[in-house]
Protein backbone atom coordinates (compact mmCIF):
# COMPACT_ATOMS: atom_id res chain seq x y z
CA UNK A 1 0.00 0.00 0.00
CA UNK A 2 1.60 3.40 -0.57
CA UNK A 3 1.09 6.30 1.13
CA UNK A 4 0.98 10.03 -0.26
CA UNK A 5 2.85 12.72 1.95
CA UNK A 6 1.40 15.81 -0.01
CA UNK A 7 -1.54 17.70 -0.67
CA UNK A 8 -3.60 17.48 -4.09
CA UNK A 9 -3.95 20.51 -6.73
CA UNK A 10 -7.65 20.44 -5.97
CA UNK A 11 -6.69 20.62 -1.83
CA UNK A 12 -4.45 23.65 -2.21
CA UNK A 13 -6.79 25.79 -4.68
CA UNK A 14 -9.87 25.16 -1.95
CA UNK A 15 -7.43 26.27 0.69
CA UNK A 16 -6.19 29.42 -1.15
CA UNK A 17 -9.50 30.15 -2.09
CA UNK A 18 -10.59 30.04 1.21
CA UNK A 19 -7.85 32.50 1.96
CA UNK A 20 -8.73 34.65 -0.16
CA UNK A 21 -12.21 35.21 0.66
CA UNK A 22 -10.72 35.20 4.44
CA UNK A 23 -8.32 38.62 3.63
CA UNK A 24 -10.69 39.95 1.69
CA UNK A 25 -13.61 40.03 4.35
CA UNK A 26 -10.96 41.33 7.09
CA UNK A 27 -8.72 44.14 4.95
CA UNK A 28 -11.48 46.35 4.99
CA UNK A 29 -12.69 46.26 8.53
CA UNK A 30 -8.81 46.42 9.36
CA UNK A 31 -8.55 49.99 7.03
CA UNK A 32 -11.65 51.03 9.00
CA UNK A 33 -9.95 50.05 12.46
CA UNK A 34 -6.41 52.04 11.95
CA UNK A 35 -8.69 55.15 11.08
CA UNK A 36 -10.83 54.77 13.70
CA UNK A 37 -7.30 54.36 15.60
CA UNK A 38 -5.61 57.57 14.32
CA UNK A 39 -8.61 59.53 15.14
CA UNK A 40 -8.90 58.71 19.08
CA UNK A 41 -4.99 59.59 18.66
CA UNK A 42 -5.41 63.13 17.73
CA UNK A 43 -8.60 63.33 20.35
CA UNK A 44 -6.10 62.37 22.39
CA UNK A 45 -3.02 65.38 21.83
CA UNK A 46 -5.78 67.75 21.66
CA UNK A 47 -6.79 66.73 25.17
CA UNK A 48 -3.50 66.14 26.28
CA UNK A 49 -2.88 69.84 24.71
CA UNK A 50 -5.77 71.14 26.93
CA UNK A 51 -4.55 69.57 30.17
CA UNK A 52 -0.97 71.30 29.51
CA UNK A 53 -2.72 74.54 29.25
CA UNK A 54 -4.88 74.19 32.27
CA UNK A 55 -2.04 72.88 34.75
CA UNK A 56 0.94 74.99 33.11
CA UNK A 57 -1.70 78.39 33.95
CA UNK A 58 -2.54 76.89 37.41
CA UNK A 59 0.75 76.13 38.01
CA UNK A 60 2.44 79.42 37.10
CA UNK A 61 -0.54 81.55 37.87
CA UNK A 62 -0.65 83.38 34.66
CA UNK A 63 -2.94 83.21 31.77
CA UNK A 64 -2.41 80.21 29.21
CA UNK A 65 -3.22 80.10 24.91
CA UNK A 66 -3.69 77.15 23.36
CA UNK A 67 -3.85 77.80 19.80
CA UNK A 68 -2.84 76.79 16.01
CA UNK A 69 0.87 77.58 14.42
CA UNK A 70 1.99 76.73 11.88
CA UNK A 71 5.76 77.63 12.58
CA UNK A 72 5.37 76.02 16.46
CA UNK A 73 6.38 80.23 17.71
CA UNK A 74 3.31 82.23 16.84
CA UNK A 75 -0.25 81.81 17.67
CA UNK A 76 -2.27 82.18 14.35
CA UNK A 77 -4.27 84.81 13.42
CA UNK A 78 -7.98 84.15 11.73
CA UNK A 79 -9.28 82.08 10.50
CA UNK A 80 -7.83 79.65 12.54
CA UNK A 81 -6.60 76.31 10.94
CA UNK A 82 -5.79 73.46 13.52
CA UNK A 83 -4.36 71.05 11.01
CA UNK A 84 -1.20 73.02 11.23
CA UNK A 85 0.03 72.23 14.51
CA UNK A 86 -0.95 73.88 17.97
CA UNK A 87 1.13 75.38 21.19
CA UNK A 88 1.11 75.75 24.13
CA UNK A 89 2.26 79.23 24.91
CA UNK A 90 2.48 81.54 28.31
CA UNK A 91 0.63 84.97 27.88
CA UNK A 92 3.52 86.56 27.55
CA UNK A 93 4.99 85.10 24.85
CA UNK A 94 6.96 82.07 25.53
CA UNK A 95 5.94 78.91 24.00
CA UNK A 96 5.56 76.25 26.55
CA UNK A 97 4.80 73.34 24.12
CA UNK A 98 4.32 72.61 20.33
CA UNK A 99 2.21 69.88 18.78
CA UNK A 100 2.98 69.11 14.85
CA UNK A 101 0.58 69.26 12.18
CA UNK A 102 -1.36 65.40 12.09
CA UNK A 103 -1.08 63.09 9.53
CA UNK A 104 -1.92 64.10 5.88
CA UNK A 105 -5.67 63.54 5.58
CA UNK A 106 -6.72 64.65 9.17
CA UNK A 107 -9.41 66.96 9.34
CA UNK A 108 -9.66 68.91 12.84
CA UNK A 109 -13.38 71.15 12.56
CA UNK A 110 -14.58 73.59 15.00
CA UNK A 111 -18.37 73.79 15.35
Amino acid sequence: MKRNLGFTLVELMVTLAVLVILISIAIPNFMNMIQNSRSAALANSIVIALNVARSEAVKRNVLVNLCPSSDGATCMAAPLDWSVGWIVQQNAGATLQVWDAPDAGAVIAQT
